[in-house]
C-alpha cells in the first residue's frame, strides 16, 4: 500500500488526547507531543525535518534519559542528541532509537537493553523497509505501551501498567 493511504488510514483510526484513558500516555501526549515550544538545534541529520527533530528532541526533554542507544544507518544521526547522553556504556539504556532501514536488532536484543522505565523510538515505522519489524515488535507481549504517531513509533515496558496500543495524531 502506497504511503499516502497508509497516512489516511492512519489518520481514520488515529486520535488526541481526548481519546486516551491511561494517565502515562494522557500526561505524555498533553505535556510533550502537543507543546510546540522551540528546543534550540542547529543541524538536523539527513532525512530528519524540523518537525520530526523537535519531535525526538522533545521526547529527550520529557523523559530526561540518563543514557540513549542509537541504532543508525547515518553517521550524524547522533549529533542531534547530547554527546553526554550518548556515550554511556551502560547496560540497560533509558532511551533506544531505531533509525535504520537495514540490519536491525531484534526484539529480544533491545529488550535486554531495557529497563522498566526505558523508551523505545522507531523512526519511520511505517515505511516499507520498516513495516514487519514495526508489527513484530508491536505484537510483543513485553512491551506494554505501543504509541504509534505514524512518524514515529513508541515502545514502552512498564510493569505498574496493563497492554495497551494507541494511535495518535502529533
Amino acid at each position: 500500500m502506497p504511503l499516502w493511504k497508509k497516512y489516511l488510514l492512519f489518520l481514520w483510526k488515529s486520535t488526541n488526547q481526548h481519546g486516551v484513558h491511561s494517565p502515562f500516555v494522557f500526561r505524555l501526549v498533553t505535556q510533550c507531543f502537543y507543546r510546540r515550544e522551540k528546543i534550540p538545534c542547529t543541524h538536523y541529520p539527513k532525512g530528519i525535518t524540523t518537525k520530526k527533530g523537535q519531535f525526538l528532541l522533545r521526547l529527550v526533554k520529557y523523559f530526561d534519559p540518563k543514557s540513549i542507544k542509537i541504532y543508525s544507518d547515518s553517521k550524524d544521526f547522533a549529533s542531534l542528541f547530547p554527546s553526554s547522553l550518548t556515550e554511556i556504556t551502560s547496560e540497560q539504556k533509558d532511551m533506544i532509537i531505531l533509525y535504520q532501514r537495514d540490519n536491525k536488532p531484534i526484539a529480544e536484543e533491545l529488550l535486554a537493553e531495557m529497563h522498566n522505565d526505558s523508551i523505545l523510538i522507531l523512526v519511520s515505522p511505517h515505511h516499507k523497509e520498516n513495516e514487519n519489524f514495526f508489527k513484530e515488535l508491536s505484537e510483543n507481549k513485553a512491551f506494554t505501551v505501543v504509541i504509534d504517531t505514524f512518524f514515529f513509533a513508541l515502545f514502552f515496558v512498564r510493569s505498574e501498567q496493563e497492554r495497551e496500543s494507541f494511535v495518535i495524531r502529533n
